[in-house]
């Protein structure tokens, strides 16, 4: 309930917005998936910032079709991340 503590998640929420947005104009990904331990604890305080500001800054159409979603792997993330990509490597050889 701290004001200065919320206007804090909110700005750091935009930029995170704004830096999708880049990143939707750039790749035009059909998901873009955002995690780590911040977003994990403050979900539900972000991430309706972070998708109407990344459709604010995206260009005219580039939205469309674009999922923005909280990883569900939490800190796992990056180690299954790595697992499927050894796997995938493996198999190729």
């Amino acid at each position: 309930g701290d004001k200065f503590v919320d206007k804090v998640i909110e700005e750091a929420a935009e930029y995170i917005g704004i830096a999708t947005a880049n990143l939707i104009n750039i790749l035009n990904p059909e998901v873009v998936v955002l995690g780590g331990g911040v977003m994990e604890a403050l979900q539900d305080e972000m991430m309706s910032v972070i998708i109407e500001t990344a459709k604010d800054y995206a260009m005219a159409g580039a939205m469309k079709g674009v999922e923005i979603v909280a990883s569900k792997l939490g800190d796992d993330a990056g180690i299954t991340g790595a697992a499927v990509l050894a796997r995938r490597e493996a198999k190729k050889a």
